[in-house]
């Protein structure tokens, strides 16, 4: 028996629906401790950046950014535009940090990640220069601050 995917997904916002009517039909007070906290952060935590009204700030010569999100703990969620040859020198990870390549390439060493690519700087690693050589957008979350 095959099941379509359409008919999966489908069945999948179904059940979450479901899930929120339940949960918005009983009174807050009924509600958990825990789940009163969890709709809370829920509600606080969720955030809505467009692309029209954020703008690139410079970082370091061709390189700019737009900040989207930073955690209290200090991990940001950042779209960097790295101008072609432009680049960051080799560096030291105290935090571990994630890149997925938006558009363009990127060299990271002697590997080349293209749009779709992902790759995780772990934490107490050094990170080799990293450059683009025809320029970048990507997407990185990483120590901010």
């Amino acid at each position: 028996m095959s099941i379509d995917q359409s008919d999966l997904e489908e069945g999948v916002l179904a059940a979450i629906g479901e899930l929120l009517r339940a949960g918005a039909r009983q009174a807050p007070q009924q509600r958990s401790i825990g789940e009163r906290l969890r709709w809370q952060v829920l509600r606080e935590s969720t955030r809505v950046s467009r692309l029209g009204r954020r703008s690139w700030q410079p970082l370091r010569p061709g390189i700019s950014i737009q900040l989207l999100h930073v955690t209290p703990e200090g991990m940001a969620s950042m779209l960097w535009r790295v101008a072609a040859g432009a680049g960051v020198p080799a560096h030291y990870h105290e935090r571990a940090d994630e890149c997925l390549v938006l558009s363009g390439s990127i060299q990271v060493g002697a590997t080349v990640l293209s749009p779709g690519d992902f790759i995780v700087g772990r934490r107490g690693e050094m990170h080799p220069e990293i450059h683009a050589p025809n320029g970048a957008v990507v997407y990185l979350r990483a120590p901010f601050g």
